[in-house]
C-alpha cells in the first residue's frame, strides 16, 4: 500500500483544508520521490479551495502571497514553508511558454492532466491514497519519462519542457519514451523563445544527473544548442567520462570545454559562452579557473603541488583531479598523494600563511608600496622551494639579503 508518512506540518495543512470541507492532495515531485523510495525535500498541496478560502483557513499563520495571482499560497507551519495551490486549468499558450490565462477548477483530474510528465502527474492524500490517472507509477517502474497526453502538444505549450524532459531523464537516470523523445527533437527549436536563465538552470541540473552521459550521447545536438560555441560532437565525446567528475555544474562544464578544445581553442571563449547563458560571475570564474588549471597534467613535484594548492581551494583541487582522471591522466593519483602530503604537513602555500606580513616588513625595514608585494612574493617562493624556513627571523634575514639592508 502506498503511504507517504507526511511530516506533522504537512499533515496539519491537509487536515485544516479537509476539516473546512475542501479536498487536499499532495502533488508533483514529492509524490514522485516517495514512489521511488526517496524522502521528499518539500511538499506541495493542491486543493479545490480558492485563494480567499485558503487565506481564511490559514488565518493566523505566516502567509506568503507572491504566487496568489496563479492560485498559490505559501503557508509557514512550524517553520516549514508549504505551497498550497488551487486546482487549475491553463488557457491557450500564445508564446510557447506561458498560458494566456489560468482558471480555477474543482477537478483534480483536470489539474493533473495539464502537467508535463506522468511521473509528475500523480497525487496522494491520506484518505484516498495514490491517485495515478496517467500511469506515472508504471513509468517509474519502467524508468521512462512520458508526456501527459500528446507530447507535441505538451512541448508546444512550453518550450522549456524540452529541456525538462532531458533533465528528469538525467537526474532520475530514466529513458525518454519513444514518442516523447521524437517530440523533443522536433520541438527543440522552441528553446529559442525560452530565456537563457531558465535554459541554464535546466542545463546545470542535467549536467549533474546520474544519467547525464546517456543524455549527452542521445541528445547531443540539443545540448550543443544550449551551450554556446561547442561542437555537436562534444557532448558525445564527453558521454562516457562525464560521470567520473565531481557532480557540480562548474566542474562538468569545465570538462565539456576541455574536451571541445579539439575543435578549436576555447580558452578565450568560455567567459563569453557562460555570459550568453547568464551564468553568475562566481560560476564563470570557477569554470574558467578549473579549465585553466586542467588544460595540462597536474603536477607531481611537491613545490608545484604547493603552488597549485595556493591558487585553488580544496574543493577546486579535488574537482580538478576528477577532471584530469576522467581525461585519462595517469599522473592524477601521484598528484593526489602529493597534495595529501602537503595538506597534512600544513605547508605554507599562500602569502597569508607566511610568518611575517606587510605591516611588519614596513615597520622593520621601511619598505613600502610595490616593494612590500615584491618582498612577500619572493619570500613565498623561497618557502615553497624549501630554500628558507617559514619563521619570522629566517624571513627577515632573507629580506635583508634581497634588498641589501
Amino acid at each position: 500500500m502506498f503511504d507517504m508518512k507526511l511530516p506533522p506540518a504537512v499533515m496539519k495543512a491537509v487536515n485544516l483544508l479537509e476539516e473546512n470541507g475542501y479536498k487536499a492532495h499532495l502533488v508533483g515531485g514529492c509524490v514522485r520521490d516517495r514512489a521511488m523510495g526517496i524522502t521528499p525535500h518539500d511538499y506541495d498541496i493542491a486543493t479545490n479551495a480558492v485563494p480567499d478560502d485558503m487565506k481564511r483557513i490559514f488565518h493566523g499563520f505566516n502567509l506568503i502571497e507572491t504566487g496568489i495571482k496563479h492560485g498559490t499560497l505559501t503557508v509557514i507551519i512550524d517553520s516549514e514553508p508549504i505551497e498550497i495551490t488551487t486546482y487549475r486549468i491553463d488557457g491557450e499558450y500564445e508564446d510557447n511558454r506561458h498560458p494566456k490565462s489560468v482558471s480555477f477548477t474543482d477537478s483534480l483530474y483536470l489539474d493533473l492532466s495539464r502537467r508535463d510528465f506522468t511521473v509528475n502527474a500523480m497525487a496522494y492524500s491520506p484518505s484516498s491514497g495514490l491517485i495515478d490517472e496517467f500511469s506515472g507509477a508504471e513509468h517509474i517502474k519502467s524508468k521512462k519519462i512520458v508526456c501527459v497526453g500528446d507530447p507535441y502538444k505538451r512541448f508546444g505549450e512550453d518550450g522549456l519542457r524540452v529541456l525538462r524532459a532531458l533533465r528528469f531523464a538525467s537526474v532520475l537516470s530514466f529513458d525518454l519514451e519513444e514518442n516523447t523523445a521524437r517530440a523533443v527533437f522536433e520541438k527543440s527549436h522552441l528553446l529559442e523563445s525560452v530565456s537563457k536563465e531558465r535554459i541554464f538552470t535546466e542545463i546545470k541540473k542535467t549536467l549533474c544527473g546520474r544519467g547525464c552521459g546517456k543524455i549527452f550521447k542521445d541528445f547531443s545536438a540539443i545540448i550543443a544548442q544550449c551551450i554556446p560555441y561547442i561542437s555537436e560532437k562534444t557532448p558525445v565525446r564527453c558521454a562516457d567520462i562525464i560521470a567520473e567528475t565531481k557532480d557540480d555544474p562548474c566542474t562538468r562544464l569545465a570538462l565539456v570545454y576541455l574536451v571541445d578544445q579539439g575543435e578549436q581553442n576555447k580558452a578565450y571563449q568560455i567567459k563569453d559562452s557562460m555570459k550568453i547563458m547568464k551564468a553568475s560571475r562566481q560560476e564563470i570564474n570557477r569554470t574558467v579557473r578549473l579549465f585553466e588549471n586542467c588544460s595540462a597534467s597536474l603536477p607531481t613535484e611537491i613545490p608545484q603541488i604547493k603552488r597549485l594548492a595556493g591558487r585553488l581551494d580544496k574543493e577546486d583541487v579535488l574537482a580538478a583531479a576528477s577532471i584530469r582522471r576522467a581525461l585519462g591522466d595517469s599522473n592524477t593519483e601521484d598528484f593526489l598523494s602529493g597534495y595529501k602530503a602537503v595538506t597534512n604537513s600544513h605547508a605554507c602555500v599562500r602569502i597569508s600563511e607566511l610568518d611575517i606580513d606587510g605591516n611588519e616588513i614596513k615597520s622593520s625595514f621601511g619598505l613600502s608600496g610595490a616593494q612590500i608585494g615584491e618582498a612577500l612574493n619572493y619570500l613565498l617562493e623561497l618557502v615553497i622551494d624549501e630554500k628558507a624556513e617559514n619563521s619570522r627571523d629566517a624571513l627577515k634575514a632573507e629580506i635583508r639579503k634581497k634588498f641589501n639592508l
